[in-house]
């Protein structure tokens, strides 16, 4: 599927989420609007995809850019924060390209077991982590698995999940 029809896609799926949950929010086809790298500034880890307020996974359609964001599950406690994402993933790489730019990207606050929307399941290319956790290509718990540490961006592979394969993972801490 071309980036722009699965761009497409995902507007669709943020807009049924948003609908469904009772959410209105704005979403966009439009291509990201890169000003971070006008100046050359890279974002840090955790925060290519700023969290919405309260919201435990944010899907944002385009990295860098706050237009168009979907909370896509509320946070259940009052440990999300709204400035950093515990960890995040990303639908292109490598971490940092314009491919990685021209792609979504989802904020995952708060600790503990998640999974990666049906839609967007196995499509993950690349991550970054304010928390340490662990990256699976099947059900939490289950091999293959991957470590990632905190403070850390990559690509996949990363031990044993292969590019496109990230279907869930643990984050130990929120950040």
């Amino acid at each position: 599927m071309s980036g722009s029809r699965i761009r497409t896609a995902l507007v669709v799926v943020a807009a049924v989420v948003a609908a469904s949950a009772g959410l209105s929010a704005p979403v966009s086809a439009a291509g990201p609007q890169r000003t971070d790298q006008a100046a050359g500034a890279r974002p840090a880890p955790g925060h290519a995809v700023k969290p919405l307020g309260g919201c435990a996974v944010t899907l944002a359609p385009a990295v860098g850019r706050d237009e168009g964001r979907v909370c896509l599950q509320q946070a259940a406690e009052a440990t999300a924060s709204a400035e950093a994402c515990s960890f995040a993933y990303y639908e292109n790489g490598p971490w940092g390209s314009q491919d990685w730019y021209d792609g979504w990207g989802i904020c995952v606050s708060g600790q503990g077991y998640g999974y990666v929307p049906l839609e967007l399941n196995d499509q993950a290319s690349s991550w970054d982590s304010c928390s340490d956790g662990f990256f699976y290509a099947n059900q939490p718990n289950t091999d293959p698995l991957a470590y990632f540490p905190a403070g850390s961006i990559g690509n996949f592979p990363i031990g044993g999940v292969p590019n496109d394969a990230l279907s869930s993972f643990w984050v130990n801490y929120a950040c």
